[in-house]
């Protein structure tokens, strides 16, 4: 989860919908007792991720890592242009991953896009929609090590 500053004019409905999640879900993840907000408030964003730049970086590489796009990007940091700078922290709105259950042989636009995230993160993997012995072990050896670090 990313996290935001409040400004002076937001709004829990407005922040929701830059972030493509819901109020209820902002709510629930800092756990607010009402919708109220103020300027300066630190929030939790469900479905966002809190990325430094790094020198060499566009926004169109960064949207493409996260499976986002540029104008989603300057859309939740509020940026005037598309000029980044090495430091400059950034607030990545990324797609939520489908629910379900999937095993081998499982095929579709879901299994494509748990493939695209994890070729987004750097594992190499065809994304080609079927759920195949690849795709189990690189979603196994991520359980594994989780679960060691737990």
């Amino acid at each position: 989860m990313g996290e935001l500053y409040v400004r002076s004019g937001d709004t829990l409905y407005n922040i929701a919908k830059k972030f493509d999640t819901t109020v209820e879900a902002i709510i629930k993840a800092n756990n607010l007792q009402t919708s109220a907000i103020y300027p300066g408030q630190r929030l939790l964003i469900p479905n966002s991720v809190l990325y430094y730049v790094k020198s060499g970086d566009t926004l169109y590489n960064i949207a493409n890592k996260f499976g986002t796009t540029v104008d989603a990007i300057i859309k939740a940091n509020n940026l005037q242009t598309s000029s980044i700078y090495p430091g400059q922290e950034l607030l990545i709105p990324i797609s939520i991953l489908p629910d379900g259950v999937y095993t081998l042989g499982s095929r579709g636009n879901d299994v494509r896009s748990i493939q695209q995230v994890l070729f987004n993160i750097g594992f190499t993997l065809p994304v080609n929609g079927i759920y195949d012995v690849e795709t189990e072990n690189i979603l196994k050896s991520m359980y594994y090590t989780v679960s060691a670090v737990l």
